[in-house]
């Protein structure tokens, strides 16, 4: 069983079946960051692998049986820092895949610029190609909304897993309603996520909405924006409503709420 890592200032595992492959990616802002260092414990909290971010701020691992494990950074280049505590992980199934994000911090004049900013969203855009938008941008198009909050989760998981942040906050906008849905209130659940039109009560549960965020946008680029994925059927939120969802106006909606979120915020 194999074990993959990638590493962001940001850090993300998770668990995959065909090699059991851990992946790790350190993310800070909207830089991918290289030297980070990432141990792995077996359930006895011994280090049994370690494994370093490359260029791409992306690190992998294998080899792992099944069972219970932890993962901790274990050091980070000079002018970062984050989160050394030990976190747990299991691999439960053979061929599992796990994939963390994990967050650094640094000092902003260290970060590399992101690129131009893309306001641009359409149901035939690439979501592979990203907005740019900071914390800040983001905070800005949710201020005084229940959503208030997620700008960081929405660039880290753009980041880290390459899918359009003004796409994701659309999203959460159309299937929470703007964070004022039960789901959202209740479970932290934006975006609908495990609830099925015939058990719509399958909703997943979640610690926060940013980690809700950052799970969906992570199953978004693995199945349905990576050719060969499960659900794939393009990279557009038209080709992403396939198999996502049955309403046929859904994508639509996704961008009428960026561009309503855009124009009350100036933005436009």
């Amino acid at each position: 069983m194999a074990v993959s890592a990638v590493i962001f200032c940001s850090f993300s595992l998770e668990a995959k079946a065909a090699e059991g492959i851990f992946k790790v990616a350190f993310v800070c802002g909207q830089e991918l960051v290289n030297g980070a260092e990432v141990e792995i414990l077996n359930d006895s909290k011994e280090v049994v692998a370690t494994v370093v971010s490359g260029d791409d701020g992306k690190a992998v691992l294998g080899n792992f049986d099944q069972g219970i494990y932890y993962y901790r950074v274990s050091s980070v280049p000079e002018g970062y820092n984050c989160d050394t505590s030990e976190k747990k992980f299991a691999i439960s199934t053979e061929d599992m895949e796990v994939r963390k994000v994990v967050t650094l911090k640094g000092a902003e004049e260290e970060a590399e610029p992101a690129g131009e900013k893309n306001l641009s969203l359409t149901t035939e855009s690439d979501l592979r190609v990203l907005s740019n938008l900071n914390a800040e941008d983001y905070e800005l198009l949710l201020a005084g909304t229940e959503l208030a909050g997620i700008g960081e989760a929405l660039v880290t998981a753009e980041v880290a897993y390459g899918v359009n942040g003004l796409y994701m906050l659309g999203l959460a906008c159309e299937e929470s309603g703007v964070g004022t849905s039960r789901y959202a209130r209740e479970r932290n659940n934006l975006t609908g996520w495990g609830a099925a039109d015939s058990n719509p009560d399958g909703a997943y549960y979640f610690d926060s909405k940013s980690e809700c965020i950052m799970h969906v946008a992570e199953r978004l680029s693995i199945n349905y924006l990576t050719e060969g994925g499960k659900f794939f059927s393009g990279y557009t939120p038209r080709a992403i409503d396939v198999k996502y969802c049955s309403n046929p106006k859904h994508a639509d909606n996704i961008v009428r709420c960026v561009k309503d979120r855009l124009e009350q915020a100036g933005m436009n």
